[in-house]
């Protein structure tokens, strides 16, 4: 899982199982777990985005263990705004203050308390590092782009289910968190590194901050309608292919029985 692994179908639009009468699915919530074990992110204080976008509009942070009630919420969420996608904040907050929302730009319009992990001065520390372009590279050519810019290799690669691979270079197990402003440095001479070898790659230079969502695209909207399309291609080559071995196979057993006829009319000849 990128991902996503490979891509994580994390909000699936409403999607079913296999009962007509189950409710429909909208999340896939197994890929979300798995993603944040790959990622050792874990679900401790874990931040969910709800985001258009459309990056000028605001996004929905929803803090949780994703637990049943966190999940519930969150569906809920994306049920009231289905145009929107789901993220994960990748990058772990400190500790909640004791005093949050007791100051006027810790709070929302209603007077209630803004979600702590959902801002940049709340980030504890980078995981690792990450990558997206956006350049309309193929994901082969994706694949490529760490080794293009001298880079190694990376730990996990995550298909966004578009266009773009997110890859990422994270600390090993026991390594202390980058500081902010080194995990900042980071990104930039990632994203440099692959513009420089690749100039066509275009990688996202808006991604270095602590505050990084990993996004989680509309399966439905644009991976579906693609397989669909390709299956149906697939279908027009097979029926195109079993209609020419049909003609071969009529064409054999005709030249068969005029080479059956041939030897029954020459024995016949020879028996005059």
């Amino acid at each position: 899982m990128s991902a996503k692994t490979c891509n994580r179908q994390l909000h699936r639009e409403g999607s079913r199982d296999n009962n007509p009468d189950s409710k429909p699915v909208l999340i896939d919530w197994a890929s979300l777990q798995l993603f944040t074990a790959l990622t050792n992110r874990g679900v401790e204080r874990l931040v969910l985005a709800v985001f258009p976008h459309d990056a000028s509009r605001p996004c929905i942070h929803l803090p949780g263990d994703l637990g049943e009630a966190h999940r519930r919420e969150v569906e809920r969420t994306l049920q009231r705004h289905p145009e929107h996608s789901l993220g994960v904040v990748m990058n772990p907050a400190l500790p909640k203050p004791e005093d949050l929302g007791s100051r006027p730009e810790e709070q929302r319009k209603d007077g209630s308390a803004k979600t702590w992990g959902a801002s940049n001065s709340h980030i504890r520390g980078g995981i690792g590092a990450w990558s997206e372009c956006d350049g309309g590279l193929s994901l082969e050519e994706q694949q490529q782009l760490p080794e293009r810019a001298g880079l190694p290799r990376p730990s996990l690669a995550v298909w966004s289910g578009s266009k773009s691979l997110h890859m990422y270079w994270l600390l090993r197990d026991g390594e202390e968190l980058l500081e902010p402003e080194r995990f900042r440095s980071l990104q930039r001479r990632l994203a440099a590194a692959i513009e420089a070898a690749v100039p066509a790659a275009k990688p996202d230079k808006g991604i270095h901050n602590p505050y990084g969502e990993e996004e989680i695209t509309l399966l439905e909207e644009e991976v579906l309608p693609a397989i669909q399309q390709c299956l149906q291609r697939v279908d027009a080559i097979d029926r195109v292919l079993l209609e020419e071995q049909d003609a071969r196979v009529a064409l054999a057993q005709l030249d068969e029985q005029r080479e059956a006829e041939r030897l029954l009319a020459e024995a016949d000849e020879l028996s005059v």
